[in-house]
């Protein structure tokens, strides 16, 4: 049980609430349940000064929730271990242990922070390549600017709150502001049971560990309880010199007001810095340099990152922000999300899984995969080797990853990954073969093949060192010989009597036989030709099921799971009669108001599952269906362009879930790439989603270093007065470019320099020409 839900449990306890231990909520679920307990009486005696935004003052339910604006964004870096969160009313919480931090000016004896207020700023996001974020108001002569932004500093990672007060008079003047260390959080009440002021070091301990440090001792100190009417004034006495305090109740709260002599002219900075991870009271403080040299370093590493990674210019800017921050929050949660918590234990949350690592491969993030990749492989290990099959997207996505980054230092780390799942891949391949047969032809051959699959096989293991492992017969063999083949023998017939095995049966079925599609890429030749006699007999068995499946009454989430896994490894099926009934019926029936209702309640929404339909939109070119969907998404989105889990429709705020979702950033990227690009064989599919305006923008679509299996490939799209002009440059041309357009243009007109177009088709919903491209740089032009 982590410290954290201890202290919840403890000062629930405090508080006469009943603790029910034995519900089977996991530890997340019930630190939930205790805090919005927590919220019905602790928010409704805390000073207003303190409270969250989003708290009403006539909630009198027996638990309070943030569930209308869960809208924030998180301060972090480029692969960084963890992150902090930001809210647009400026409060930080970085360390969980520790509660928030914010910093207002002081006017006239009052608070002035961002606001609802029309007169008064809220925090913005300065710009998504540098992840700075301000906030900056003016009061009389005196320019206050507060900045946000995440520095690791020899491996010691915080979020930095910088603030400028500037004197724009040309005489002298004093100015107060104050840091507020509370017991709160975007979520409401965050338990404090003690804070303690080290004047020797200007450090405030929360919990026992390191909260902020400081470059500048305050002028005052006042710590006592969120509670207290008088809260505001203590903070505001001179003499007020606090230490410490504890409190059972969780309610310790400290001010520290800073009084400054601003020379005319003269701006002062001050650092308050939050470690990202907890800092134990008896360690040793770390070392943080707080000078102008901190935001230059975290700028610096965000520029350099930007520019590594795939880089765009798109016709609508709001989908160019979107996409840019959606990037950013990838790489920002990947280690968070992806390393530190256990891998998924179910095969939606694989598939989720999947997608992140997909959408990071295509954005150009994937070297930061490589870089985690050991640890990633570690964690999968364990999982297989316990025979989970259900960690089979995530493992396909890895190998997705190496063939559009890969390269030759890579090998000797894939031959560990091919060693650790093909014995789990070869028993699953064959039980779900076996397992389909009829029960006669079962009989028959059941015990007779598993017999001679392992009799001619008990070969000793392949060496463990990798200098020692050689794509040979012998080592194939030799891994086939560790399959479990023991399991052929016990066969489960009557999983297809229950809806939700079948349907994660046939789930398992789906992504296995994408991992024998893609794993076969990089085996030797006999290994290859093991898998190339798999994959059409579990080809078939695919089919049988998921036709099968597609005639069930699925619950929301498991449709959208199949939806999922179909597009995002175009699994047979997903162009069939079949397929486009159930997307009909099925998946369209949980659309409301363009948004997927996952949880049954019109009032929470899924801001981001339907853009997973507007990705199979793209993919069969309907272009309008997929903008729509695309268009209606990003009104959701926060006033930093990131995306909550749920929305509320009528409040357009987070309802529910993370208030910035990793899942959301991975769906818009993943839809808008599907939009520009996606391959069918050694074919590239070029434009058959996006909206019909983008063709026609003044603003061109440029796109450089796109990842593609044909290499980084360089995308631009412009108008001229006469003519529109589609340029592609490539460093391994595919077979052929398939190049769609809208309904309004004519496909006799297009031209190709370059290539040589060898098929015009008008169609009736998306007009498209063929080209074999015939030189590394492909031109497409056609008139007005």
């Amino acid at each position: 049980m982590s410290s954290r839900l201890e202290r919840f449990r403890k000062t629930a306890m405090n508080y006469r609430i009943k603790l029910d231990l034995d519900t089977g909520l996991s530890h997340d679920e019930e630190l939930d349940q205790l805090r919005g307990r927590l919220n019905a009486i602790v928010l409704k005696t805390c000073h207003e000064s303190l409270l969250p935004h989003w708290v009403k003052s006539d909630e009198s339910s027996g638990a309070i929730t943030n569930d209308e604006h869960r809208n924030w964004a998180v301060v972090g870096g480029v692969g960084g271990k963890t992150y902090g969160i930001v809210d647009k009313f400026g409060s930080v919480w970085a360390n969980r242990e520790c509660g928030s931090i914010d910093i207002c000016a002081l006017q006239d004896g009052l608070l002035v922070r961002p606001s609802y207020e029309d007169d008064i700023p809220r925090l913005r996001l300065v710009s998504p390549e540098d992840q700075v974020y301000e906030w900056s108001i003016t009061l009389g002569p005196i320019e206050f600017t507060r900045l946000i932004y995440y520095v690791n500093d020899g491996n010691n990672e915080a979020v930095f709150n910088e603030v400028k007060v500037r004197n724009l008079a040309l005489e002298e003047k004093n100015f107060d502001f104050v840091v507020i260390l509370k017991p709160l959080s975007p979520l409401g009440f965050e338990p404090i049971e003690s804070i303690e002021f080290d004047s020797a070091n200007n450090v405030l301990y929360s919990n026992g560990c390191l909260a902020c440090l400081m470059n500048e001792a305050p002028s005052a100190v006042a710590i006592t309880t969120c509670d207290n009417p008088n809260l505001i004034d203590r903070g505001m006495n001179s003499e007020t010199s606090d230490q410490s305090y504890t409190s059972v109740k969780g309610l310790a709260t400290a001010l520290l007001r800073f009084s400054i002599h601003l020379r005319p002219a003269g701006t002062q900075s001050f650092f308050f810095v939050s470690p990202l991870s907890s800092i134990d009271k008896d360690d040793s403080i770390p070392e943080f340099v707080m000078d102008s040299s901190a935001i230059e370093k975290s700028v610096d590493a965000w520029f350099s990152f930007t520019g590594h990674k795939m880089i765009g210019i798109y016709p609508d800017e709001v989908v160019g922000n979107a996409l840019a921050q959606a990037k950013a929050t990838l790489v920002i949660m990947y280690y968070d999300e992806m390393i530190s918590k256990p891998l998924p234990d179910d095969i939606q949350g694989s598939i989720d899984a999947a997608r992140i690592l997909m959408a990071m491969t295509l954005s150009g993030c994937g070297a930061i995969i490589k870089e985690s990749y050991n640890a990633l492989q570690q964690s999968l290990d364990q999982g297989l080797k316990q025979g989970l099959d259900l960690l089979f997207p995530i493992v396909w996505a890895l190998f997705y990853n190496f063939l559009h980054v890969g390269d030759k230092a890579s090998n000797g780390s894939f031959d560990s990954l091919i060693d650790s799942i093909l014995p789990v891949l070869f028993s699953a391949s064959y039980n779900y073969i076996f397992e389909s047969m009829d029960a006669t032809q079962a009989e028959s051959t059941e015990s007779s093949s598993a017999a001679g699959m392992s009799e001619g096989l008990s070969i000793p293991r392949p060496p463990s060192t990798p200098n020692e492992r050689h794509d040979t017969h012998e080592r194939i063999s030799s891994l086939l010989g560790s399959v479990n083949w023991s399991k052929l023998v016990h066969i489960d017939r009557n999983y297809e009597s229950s809806p939700d095995k079948y349907f994660r049966r046939t789930l398992r079925e789906m992504w296995t036989h994408a991992l024998l599609r893609i794993i076969q890429k990089f085996l030797s030749p006999e290994a290859k030709s093991i898998v190339q006699d798999l994959i059409p007999k579990l080809h078939r068995v695919v089919q049988k099921h998921l036709g099968n499946l597609l005639t069930l009454d699925l619950t929301a989430s498991q449709a959208m799971s199949v939806l999922s896994s179909l597009v995002s490894v175009e699994t047979p099926g997903l162009r069939s009669n079949a397929f486009s009934s159930f997307v009909d019926k099925q998946i369209n029936s949980h659309i409301k108001k363009d948004l997927f209702d996952i949880s049954g309640t019109r009032e929470c929404l899924s801001s981001h599952l339907a853009l997973r339909l507007a990705e199979y939109y793209a993919m069969m070119t309907r272009r309008h269906d997929a903008d729509r969907l695309l268009l209606n998404a990003l009104q959701y989105a926060s006033s930093f362009d990131t995306f909550p889990d749920f929305v509320n429709p009528n409040t357009h705020g987070g309802c529910a879930g993370y208030g910035c979702s990793i899942k959301a950033a991975a769906d818009i990227i993943l839809l808008v790439r599907r939009m520009i690009i996606h391959y069918a064989g050694n074919d590239l599919i070029l434009l058959p989603g996006i909206p019909e305006e983008w063709f026609t923008s003044t603003s061109p679509l440029l796109i450089r270093q796109v990842p593609t299996l044909f290499g980084p490939i360089d995308l631009e799209m412009a108008s001229s007065k006469n003519q529109y002009q589609i340029e592609l440059n490539m460093p391994s041309p595919p077979g052929e470019i398939e190049l769609h357009v809208p309904l309004s243009f004519s496909v006799s007109l297009i031209k190709a320099f370059g290539g040589s177009i060898i098929e015009r088709s008008p169609g009736t919903d998306s007009p498209f020409v063929r080209a074999v491209p015939l030189s590394e740089r492909v031109i497409f032009t056609f008139h007005r």
